[in-house]
């Protein structure tokens, strides 16, 4: 941030949910002059638009055990069940550039990790 700040960043994107979790709100008190945005889990859009009223969140064991995912699902998740599901190498093949469900990894995990979601309800 230092970095950023010192060549004239007059805002910054944190575009990463373990990130967020893990100090956007120690940044955003020791930048208080930098607008500083979160990316994290869609809690509110996906609670107006479900039909089933279950809304289903892959995310990093960090982003899912942080105060701030249940600071999320309490202001947003009050209307609709709220069911997680930890995506742990998911994070890491996406990172190593392989992003296609035509992959085999790929899609063992999607369909490891959304199998269990759908058979919930989750639309």
């Amino acid at each position: 941030m230092e970095y950023l700040v010192a060549h004239g960043a007059k805002a910054v994107v944190a575009a990463c949910n373990s990130a967020c979790v893990a100090g956007l709100d120690h940044l955003r008190a020791r930048f208080p002059d930098v607008p500083i945005v979160g990316v994290e889990p869609a809690i509110k859009p996906a609670q107006q638009t479900t039909r089933t009223r279950k809304v289903g969140v892959l995310a990093t064991k960090l982003t899912l055990a942080g105060e701030r995912f249940a600071a999320l699902v309490d202001r947003y998740g009050q209307s609709v069940e709220v069911l997680v599901q930890p995506a742990p190498g998911l994070v890491e093949l996406v990172e190593a550039g392989l992003t296609s469900a035509e992959d085999a990894e790929v899609r063992r995990l999607l369909e490891e990790y959304v199998s269990p979601l759908v058979e919930q309800g989750v639309d």
